[in-house]
């Protein structure tokens, strides 16, 4: 429901997915306006602060940033957030950066969140929506090469 006031250029030199939106016949090119559903107003004034800026707060780096790094297929942004979350895995995030990592197809990501559930699976309690990510995404604790 906020809308962020952006150039269609920065938006295209720093992803080739704004360039093709705005490089081609449709409705982005001609409104002016792309509505972006999938990304809340915080990630996404993240995302855009980082398009325009190249720092962020380390507080803003999480796995919503990289899942809309890589959907609009920013590199840069991507390294950055994926440095952040393999240095900070921890008890509480391991499991949404697992997640994450699955849904992405990061392999690296995905193994080093493996290997730390494994090195910490006596400290590790299974969240709640564990049952239901399962049911989603039922190839996640075989990729992931481990389960609770």
């Amino acid at each position: 429901g906020e809308e962020f006031q952006c150039h269609k250029f920065v938006l295209s030199l720093r992803s080739n997915v704004f360039k093709a939106m705005f490089t081609t016949n449709c409705k982005e090119e001609t409104e002016n306006v792309i509505k972006i559903e999938d990304i809340d107003a915080e990630t996404m004034e993240s995302f855009l602060k980082f398009m325009y800026t190249d720092a962020i707060k380390i507080e803003k780096l999480d796995c919503n940033l990289l899942i809309a790094a890589d959907r609009y297929n920013f590199r840069r942004l991507y390294s950055v957030v994926l440095r952040h979350l393999l240095q900070t895995l921890n008890t509480e995030n391991v499991i949404e950066i697992t997640v994450t990592a699955y849904l992405l197809n990061n392999d690296i990501l995905l193994e080093e969140a493996s290997k730390f559930i494994f090195n910490n699976r006596g400290s590790i309690k299974k969240c709640d929506q564990w049952d239901d990510i399962k049911a989603r995404h039922p190839g996640i604790a075989t990729k992931a090469q481990w389960s609770f």
